[in-house]
């Protein structure tokens, strides 16, 4: 049973963790692409008079992880997506996001809020916004994203882009699907 709880004043909600969790999708020509998950370092969320006005979450890259694949397949591809090709994890082993504004939405489907904020990968900040959906139920904040696209090639992840006159039939899609939890 969900209880609503009235959160007056100003509060910080710390991110759970073991809980929240970025989900991304990528597609590749010839073999459909592959999916994963990435999960939260830390992060607070702020919170006045029951609405979420800010935040920031640290996004450890470490955590990448590739879902449809298994057993060496899976390591090789993992690996493959923490070397320089794509994010550099040694050199960047994390990535975050800051909320800059939340707008209360009643255009978008299954959205309560828009939320635009800077994600910075591999020392690059990008301006990005989303539908998501924000409730509180207890003692607690639920967030999740509807399903959004970002163009990796914008924070220097360009391997097989199509904009590097890639082979059609070897082009890794440009734009990666991410839903939040």
């Amino acid at each position: 049973m969900e209880v609503s709880t009235d959160f007056t004043g100003s509060a910080d909600f710390g991110v759970d963790n073991r809980m929240s969790e970025i989900s991304w999708k990528a597609t590749e020509l010839g073999t459909g692409g592959h999916q994963g998950k990435i999960k939260l370092q830390d992060g607070v969320l702020k919170v006045r008079d029951n609405e979420l006005i800010g935040g920031t979450v640290t996004i450890d890259m470490n955590t990448l992880s590739v879902t449809d694949l298994e057993g060496d397949r899976q390591a090789k591809l993992e690996g493959h997506l923490k070397n320089d090709d794509f994010f550099s994890v040694p050199t960047f082993p994390t990535a975050s996001f800051e909320i800059a504004s939340v707008s209360p939405v009643d255009t978008i489907n299954g959205a309560t809020h828009l939320i635009a904020g800077n994600l910075q990968i591999k020392d690059i900040t990008k301006s990005v916004s989303f539908p998501a959906n924000i409730r509180f139920v207890g003692d607690a904040i639920l967030a999740t994203s509807q399903p959004f696209m970002i163009n990796r090639t914008e924070w220097g992840v360009n391997y097989r882009s199509g904009l590097l006159g890639t082979v059609k039939d070897r082009i890794i899609d440009d734009e990666v699907r991410i839903s939040l939890k």
